[in-house]
Formats: structure tokens, sequence, C-alpha cells
């Protein structure tokens, strides 16, 4: 399995759009065809993002392997219209950066089956969770993220839709952790926060050398989970 959660800087409010409608294009026609490309999700700041422009958008992507990615996904027209435009409208203003990353075992990449946001407007908030550079007390951190995700799993049914623990696919030389987390709303988002286990993770959180970095973004109309 092929995991991606790109940040991708676009140069201006109007080139994000525009980046916008272009990933919505592939975002029918890999919905429709790409059986193979298990989730497809772009979605847009939610503000707050310390360090972060409003310019940013990030994506999800999951495929079954490396030939759903490079030989199906990217063969669409769409996409290359995409990878274009990039180039030729100047849309992004530094490259874009695609780390591989594979489930470690722990959590759920969506609760429900078949979510497609293509074409509304939700309410539903996502965040990304990044551990980097991780050194020290992976072990720790990963078991605190496993009983977070089974709590989640139990007892969150109407508000975490997705609580996903992903490791760089180069593990050996990147021991850095993403979490990739979906919620209902707002609310739903900060009744998790407020958990008693995520009080346990943050006091491990705390302990780390370099703390987490969490940002937050919106449901943009594009894509879908969980094929």
């Amino acid at each position: 399995m092929r995991v991606f959660c790109p940040l991708v800087a676009c140069a201006s409010a109007e080139k994000r759009d525009k980046l916008l409608g272009l990933l919505k294009e592939i975002a029918e026609v890999t919905l429709a065809s790409e059986p193979r490309t298990l989730a497809y999700g772009w979605f847009t700041s939610a503000g707050g993002n310390d360090g972060i422009a409003s310019n940013c958008v990030r994506g999800f992507e999951v495929y079954e392997d490396e030939d759903a990615h490079l030989q199906i996904h990217r063969s669409s027209d769409p996409y290359k219209a995409m990878r274009k435009a990039m180039v030729e409208d100047d849309i992004l203003t530094e490259p874009l950066v695609l780390d591989i990353l594979q489930p470690c075992e722990v959590g759920f990449m969506s609760r429900e089956k078949g979510c497609v946001f293509q074409g509304r407007r939700g309410s539903q908030v996502i965040t990304i969770l990044e551990y980097s550079p991780l050194q020290e007390q992976r072990a720790d951190l990963l078991q605190a993220l496993r009983q977070v995700a089974s709590h989640a799993l139990s007892y969150e049914q109407h508000g975490t839709l997705s609580f996903w623990v992903l490791e760089h696919a180069a593990k050996q030389d990147n021991q850095d952790v993403v979490v990739f987390g979906r919620f209902t709303d707002d609310a739903a988002y900060h009744a998790h926060r407020s958990s008693a286990l995520v009080s346990g993770l943050q006091s491990i959180e705390e302990s780390l050398l370099h703390p987490p970095r969490i940002t937050h973004w919106l449901e943009g109309g594009i894509g879908y989970m969980n094929r």
C-alpha cells in the first residue's frame, strides 16, 4: 500500500483555486475508473496553521500498490493536465515533495465505507499530526496512539471518522510518524481532543525533544474515502 499526505503551497489564492479545480477533475476520473485508488481527497486550510499560508492545500491519497499510483493514476488525462498547468502557470511556490507513507497497524483509515466528498461542501474537519523528527520514545508514542485509536473506534462512533497512524516506507532511515484524523465537525474534533486518553498522549508529546505539529483542514468537495 502507498499513502501520500502532501502539503502543497500555492502562489496565490487564485492559483490555489485553479489547482483545486484541476484536482476536482482528477477526482472525478479516479472515483469512476480507478478501483485500486482506495482514497483520494484534497482539503483547504481551516486557518490558524502556524507557518503554513492560507493558500496551501493538503492531500490524502491511498493506492493499493505502486502500479495503481504510477501506471494507472498518473496516466489519466486530467492528471496530465494538472501537471502541465503546474509548470506553465507557476501554481506552486516550491517543488512538490511526495513522501511515501504506509500504515503501521495502528488505527483505522475510515469508519464508514464509500464516503464521497465530491461535489458537496460538508462540515468535516481533517487534522494532520506530524511527529518529526522522532528519535526517542517512539514505542511509547505508538502505544499511546494505539490506545487513542481503540477508544475512538469504540466510543467515538459519531464523531471520529478516521484515526490512522502512518510511518515512512523507508522507516530504517526515517522514524517519523504521521496521524491522519477526520471528524464529523469541529465539535467532534474538540470532544476527541478532550478525552482522557488524548490527555495521556499529550503528556508523552510534552516530553519529546521536538513537539509535534498539528494542522487543521476542511472538507473541500474533492474526492472520497475508503472506496
